[in-house]
């Protein structure tokens, strides 16, 4: 059996070939487009400074072979977007120039293509360096993301234009990918708040995450949704949560919180709690005072109706003794009736304090209505006295002998 990928392929020359195709092929996937540059005597840069354009690089944005895109390095930075050209070829330079290898080339830029239109790329690049760290070549890779960039705008105008406040920050980096229009200008932000760390810049004087922070519980169950309420610190807002883990058009999961101010709400809920409390304590007060009122007349009703109760039962045996005069008798019959008639409004009043006080007791016994009317019949005839009110009792021949009934609070 020959040995796979050398006599197969016709030895390790064709082997690296086959490697080169396949490299092709899984860039042409990717979408992506590679690069390299030979920095000549250790300078980045070196008008000599020798840049390979792939063909893959040059159809990317359009053009056909070296003719139209030269191998130089001005093809490509005459092409870079006026806002981004000083940033990028700043990044490029700091890239190759430190020797210890330790800032990366890693942005996103826009690049003018032949027909003359900007789209976006991400470019990244890595410099192979000597023992002393001087760069001798450098190898790099650009991809189309204008279809992503489309997207996140696409994303990014439908949460601007929710009345809530969203931001969405890397899982890893804490680096705010986006932050709404409103929190922006609700949280007095300003420009530039993409590529912060979230904590540095809503949370000032935080040196790391936010002990609140859910990326961590929402790391382990991605699927989760957060939903809490929190007093900002610094902004002093209070704030409904909402966080969840959604993916983002480059395809990696981030991190989003949408959070609603619930200040207002917050504060006219304490408001009604508040007020609930003064009612409360009002209407705890006004019991105390209708038990003490209840409680002093219980009392002075106590008080009154033992002397009258005397007067009432004196009056009553002394007229059952006979033999007094005229005129003494009627004076006696005119005390025990307005005695009766002051212990009924005693009775009425104590009743009153007993109903407010949820203390009334019934006692229910049979009475006979003939000398129940009779009862009250002479009550209010002692009443009205020789007052000018004509009273009339009528009594219906079907109504019953015998009630059963608390007979004296009928009276």
């Amino acid at each position: 059996m020959p040995e796979m990928g050398v006599s197969v392929l016709g030895g390790p020359e064709r082997l690296a070939e086959y490697d080169l195709i396949k490299y092709k092929l899984t860039s042409n996937a990717l979408g992506i487009a590679h690069w390299d540059m030979d920095v000549v005597f250790g300078d980045p840069v070196n008008p000599d400074n020798i840049f390979s354009w792939s063909q893959e690089f040059r159809h990317l944005i359009g053009f056909a072979g070296e003719e139209d895109f030269p191998n130089l390095l001005s093809s490509w930075s005459n092409r870079l977007h006026p806002d981004d050209k000083e940033r990028v070829m700043g990044a490029f330079t700091a890239h190759i120039t430190d020797v210890t290898g330790q800032t990366p080339y890693n942005l996103e830029y826009r690049l003018m293509t032949k027909r003359g239109e900007y789209r976006h790329f991400r470019a990244v690049g890595l410099t192979l360096r000597d023992g002393s760290g001087r760069p001798l070549k450098v190898a790099g890779a650009l991809e189309d993301i204008t279809e992503r960039i489309r997207q996140q705008e696409m994303l990014g105008n439908i949460l601007n234009a929710m009345d809530t406040y969203i931001y969405i920050t890397d899982l890893e980096t804490d680096e705010i990918l986006f932050i709404s229009k409103k929190m922006i200008t609700d949280f007095h932000l300003g420009a530039g708040a993409e590529g912060e760390k979230c904590w540095r810049l809503l949370q000032f004087g935080q040196s790391g995450r936010c002990p609140w922070c859910k990326k961590d519980a929402l790391s382990k169950d991605p699927a989760d949704c957060i939903v809490w309420d929190m007093d900002n610190p610094v902004s002093g807002r209070s704030l409904h949560n909402i966080d969840r883990i959604i993916d983002w058009p480059d395809g990696q999961k981030v991190h989003m919180q949408q959070s609603i101010d619930i200040s207002g709400q917050k504060k006219m809920t304490e408001e009604l709690e508040e007020r609930d409390k003064l009612l409360q304590n009002a209407l705890e007060d006004a019991e105390r005072a209708n038990s003490a009122k209840s409680s002093f007349l219980a009392h002075m009703s106590h008080e009154i109706r033992t002397p009258l109760n005397a007067v009432i039962g004196l009056s009553e045996l002394t007229l059952g003794e006979g033999g007094l005069r005229e005129d003494a008798e009627a004076n006696l019959e005119k005390i025990y009736s307005a005695g009766a008639t002051i212990l009924s409004i005693v009775n009425d009043i104590l009743d009153i304090s007993k109903i407010e006080s949820g203390k009334l007791t019934m006692y229910p016994v049979q009475y006979e209505i003939p000398s129940f009317i009779n009862d009250v019949a002479t009550l209010n005839m002692v009443r009205i006295g020789e007052k000018p009110i004509t009273f009339r009792l009528s009594v219906d021949e079907s109504f019953p002998v015998l009630l059963y009934g608390d007979d004296i609070r009928v009276k």
